[in-house]
């Protein structure tokens, strides 16, 4: 069941494990799945809540108040009821219908909502969430704002005059700029909340954005001044798309995203390949 399920997905539904543990149950529902996807305020499903105008703070609230108290119960993994088996199935149609070849936690959203029966569908309509409505945030946050060119998505942002960057991005350029900024440590801003092109070709060499980003920050501290001379962004950053850009340095064998990807098993080969690097 969980071969397609990209590594947010799967950490959504570890999540709801917990979730349901904290309240007491040995199952699995559809509203300790929501749960689970609000517990990880980077991954799709989460923000496409948020571009829908709803505070995920005030969903949380709303399907808790609505769950009985009971200590914790403690147990191996639990089971799916019925209808989370269902959101399950609904998520991987929705995937379909998107012609995507994951189920990420933006299809878990999508099933919550299609599961209408359930309380986590309940309360989501609740709060004036419709499959349509939905879909259409779901699609924004696969492929970019609406009126973004689609040969600009994923694009390293370039800054007009009064324009500002999100914020785990804003600091990397200016110092980019500046010439301060080496290219592991650009790597690792980029793995702090990857873009999907990022995610998708680290999920197809069986990795996860946390994993890798794990290794570099240990190879540095192992081997602090390996690199006499680091290799230089410079300017390559220019009309460089943000995978174009990661794969460079991951493959270049002076980086220490190189050498991360290579104490986890990556060959230099596989690493071009994943990252379409000739």
């Amino acid at each position: 069941m969980w071969q397609r399920f990209s590594e947010r997905a799967r950490r959504v539904i570890f999540h709801s494990q917990e979730e349901a543990q904290k309240f007491g149950e040995a199952y699995v529902s559809t509203e300790h799945i929501l749960l689970g996807l609000l517990d990880d305020g980077d991954c799709a499903g989460y923000r496409a809540l948020e571009h829908m105008g709803l505070d995920p703070r005030r969903v949380r609230t709303r399907v808790e108040s609505q769950l009985p108290s009971a200590e914790p119960h403690i147990g191996p993994d639990m089971t799916l009821t019925p209808r989370a088996k269902r959101v399950i199935d609904l998520s991987y149609e929705e995937a379909r219908l998107l012609s995507n070849g994951y189920i990420g936690s933006e299809h878990l959203f999508l099933g919550l909502v299609r599961e209408a029966d359930g309380l986590a569908g309940r309360v989501l309509l609740d709060c004036g969430v419709t499959l349509e409505a939905a879909r259409e945030a779901v699609r924004v946050i696969q492929n970019g704002t609406p009126d973004e060119p689609a040969k600009q998505r994923d694009r390293f942002p370039t800054p007009k005059a009064g324009q500002s960057l999100p914020v785990h991005l804003s600091g990397a350029f200016l110092t980019i700029r500046q010439g301060q900024f080496g290219p592991d440590l650009f790597a690792l801003v980029l793995l702090n909340r990857p873009p999907a092109a990022i995610t998708a070709c680290l999920d197809a060499m069986g990795l996860s954005a946390n994993r890798l980003a794990t290794t570099i920050e240990h190879e540095i501290q192992l081997r602090p001044n390996l690199f006499d001379e680091s290799t230089s962004l410079g300017e390559i950053w220019m009309n460089t798309t943000v995978l174009e850009l990661f794969g460079r340095i991951a493959c270049d064998e002076k980086t220490y995203t190189h050498r991360a990807l290579l104490d986890l098993g990556q060959s230099p080969e596989a690493i071009a390949s994943a990252f379409g690097v000739t």
